[in-house]
């Protein structure tokens, strides 16, 4: 029963964020000043905790709200600044963090409505989250070669959209100080080196790559979309050709060269890392960073050793499924993943989408989107497609970008991915809870990747439904799907902290997987670069299943998907703590 899945052909990218220091990294948080006494309510509280947040770093507030005088803050061209890594300003946070902690969890429920009660719970959690990687911050790689800022800088510049002039004049401002920002990185890293906890040789050498792959483009991203950009804005041509030229100049003279500067700085460093394997290798701490990262990348609460046993129970029924679907049709078997459909292009997909989902879901608070094809200069290989997120406060700017060079024009993998970040997956998650007025407005800031990335596989999956597909196609492509999911979580537990090496993991791989060297090497390599990357896609999906398979049980024939798909439609972007607790209710309600 051995096969190979196709590995990961589609990366799905759903969040834009400037630095790889993804929950580590941040600026002096500016709400220490903020006490419990002053504020009458907790609603009030919010009100002031998001203004905070928003005022705190200008290129987040970009992408996050339209105006942000909206919202009571004003930014200055002094503003206009990526700002710097602070190590005091990030042990400050933690202190600021346990603060705010202590300040949220002081407001009485019974004083609180219904839905200040579900923006309490998510709030302690995102804080709790947080925390949990107090002491830890010297073990994240900030340029893995995957996640990290040479590859989040590029992305957060191709993807910044130019409203009107004003925005133009941050993004060059940004640009511009690209090298202030790496500098504060690269010091960082050199502590981290000295320290110990610099990465393995293998990894630099996978940096340098991507590095030199940067500077090798025949065009370069930056230069090539800020052309397509400025054309669309309403300003004179004079404008746009200075603003051109200066874009083209601050490409060469300070954002291009930090890629040199990275290859430098990785040469300088090579050598120094102690440890070859995963995060455990770094002892204890190691151990509670990835407990962090399981934290975090689950959206839920639980230990790196129960994910395993989760991982591993998810894939006996898998293949046990695998096994009778085979015994009684081995064609839907065999052919089922490699299927071709009426639908050819991600337009086709979308349009059917928008006009179908409504059979198994509400109809989307917006059909206001676009698909773009990226420019060739901006093409990852891997990547098929990916979804920028709206604006909290306007749904109706929807952007999917399609790799035309990736795309299999009639392939169920197309048409899945559509799903994935459009509707009925990131798309309608977002827009819906951003849209829904009766959510608080600091709720919609926060992030819980495991629930994110979950609705969306889950709800590509039910895609499925509308396509004339029999039964058994349809598990066998889901099942096909989760199988590899759950292949390349559980060995980045087994090397991150259980210590496997790279022969631990060709023997777990050899047992699931057609495998050679190079393609253990590159999964393990991975694994030690990037700990956590897939968790989100595998425990979020299957944990949206098992939700799901409670409330039938629970209601039996009463259950009605549609009616389900409101219920957490309308809950919104929140932990699956919060949703286990508010489906009970739900169930009993029903």
């Amino acid at each position: 029963m051995k096969r190979y899945f196709g590995f990961l052909s589609v990366l799905l990218v759903s969040t834009i964020l400037l630095t790889g220091c993804e929950g580590l990294f941040e600026k002096k948080d500016s709400d220490s000043d903020m006490e419990k006494s002053g504020y009458e309510n907790f609603s009030e509280y919010c009100d002031e905790l998001l203004a905070k947040w928003i005022e705190e770093d200008i290129l987040s507030a970009h992408y996050s709200v339209s105006d942000p005088s909206d919202y009571g803050v004003e930014f200055s061209k002094d503003d206009y600044t990526l700002g710097v890594i602070d190590m005091d300003d990030v042990l400050a946070d933690y202190e600021t963090l346990k603060e705010q902690l202590e300040i949220i969890e002081s407001f009485d429920d019974d004083d609180l409505t219904e839905e200040e009660r579900i923006t309490k719970a998510c709030l302690i959690e995102y804080y709790e989250t947080k925390l949990a990687y107090e002491g830890t911050d010297y073990l994240y790689n900030a340029f893995s070669p995957m996640n990290g800022i040479t590859s989040a800088l590029s992305t957060n510049f191709v993807e910044f959209v130019f409203f009107d002039e004003e925005d133009v004049e941050l993004y060059l401002a940004l640009l511009k100080d690209v090298p202030n920002y790496m500098e504060s990185l690269y010091e960082f890293t050199r502590e981290q080196a000295e320290m110990g906890y610099f990465m393995p040789d293998y990894v630099v050498e996978q940096t340098i790559e991507a590095c030199e792959q940067y500077l090798d483009a025949k065009n370069e991203p930056l230069i090539v979309t800020f052309e397509e950009k400025i054309d669309k804005l309403d300003i004179s041509k004079s404008a746009k050709e200075e603003y051109i030229a200066t874009n083209k100049e601050y490409v060469e003279n300070y954002y291009l060269p930090v890629y040199e500067d990275t290859i430098d700085l990785m040469e300088e460093l090579k050598g120094t890392g102690i440890n070859d394997g995963g995060a455990v290798g770094f002892g204890k701490l190691g151990k509670q960073y990835y407990e962090a990262i399981v934290k975090e990348k689950t959206s839920d609460d639980i230990s790196p050793e129960k994910l395993a046993m989760y991982l591993d129970d998810a894939m006996e029924d898998v293949l046990d499924e695998m096994i009778k679907i085979y015994s009684k049709d081995e064609d839907a078997y065999t052919n089922a993943p490699y299927m071709t459909i009426d639908l050819e292009t991600p337009e086709e997909a979308i349009e059917f989408l928008v006009e179908n989902i409504d059979q198994f879901f509400d109809k989307p608070v917006t059909e206001s989107y676009v698909i773009e094809y990226q420019n060739p200069a901006c093409e990852i290989d891997g990547v098929l497609a990916y979804y920028v997120n709206c604006r909290i406060d306007d749904v109706h700017y929807n952007s999917i970008k399609v790799n035309g060079s990736a795309v299999e024009e009639g392939s169920i993998g197309m048409y899945l991915t559509i799903a994935h970040e459009g509707y009925p997956g990131h798309l309608y998650q977002y827009t819906g809870c951003y849209g829904n007025d009766d959510t608080n407005e600091a709720r919609k800031m926060l992030s819980f990747i495991g629930v994110t990335e979950g609705w969306a596989e889950y709800a590509s999956v039910c895609s499925l439904d509308l396509l004339e597909l029999s039964d058994n196609e349809k598990r066998i492509i889901y099942l096909d799907d989760v199988y590899t999911y759950i292949v390349c979580s559980r060995l980045d537990i087994g090397v991150n902290y259980e210590g496997w090496d790279i022969t631990d993991a060709k023997n777990y791989l050899s047992d699931y997987l057609y495998v050679n060297d190079d393609l253990v090497k590159e999964l393990y390599y991975s694994a030690v670069a990037e700990p956590g990357v897939y968790i989100p896609y595998t425990y979020g999906q299957l944990k949206m299943w098992e939700l799901r398979e409670m409330a039938e049980d629970e209601l039996g024939k009463s259950f009605d998907e549609k009616e389900y798909h409101t219920f957490l439609s309308d809950l919104g972007i929140v932990s699956f703590s919060v949703i286990e607790d508010e489906l009970e209710k739900w169930i009993d309600e029903q």
